[in-house]
């Protein structure tokens, strides 16, 4: 839940007023869209294999969506190197 009003949030205030509308809609479309295409897909792959692999593959998903979006925004975003100081 916080996620998600903190992403509209960031949304809206980093877009500008006239892409807002645009902008939001591909959001919405993604984060509520995404659920009708998931849900069945897990659905039949638990159906074939059981509720431990329907499990598994769910939680394989959002680790590997996690590492893939933490390893763009390092390579979007590097950390500054820290100075070293000569003894």
């Amino acid at each position: 839940m916080v996620f998600s009003t903190r992403t509209n949030a960031h949304l809206q205030l980093a877009t500008p007023p006239h892409l807002r509308g645009r902008i939001l809609s591909l959001y919405l479309a993604g984060f509520v869209g995404g659920t009708s295409v998931g849900c069945p897909i897990i659905g039949w792959i638990t159906d074939l294999h059981g509720p431990r692999t329907g499990l598994l593959t769910s939680g394989s998903i959002c680790v590997l969506t996690a590492a893939a979006t933490a390893l763009t925004t390092a390579a979007r975003h590097p950390l500054p190197r820290l100075r070293q100081h000569d003894p």
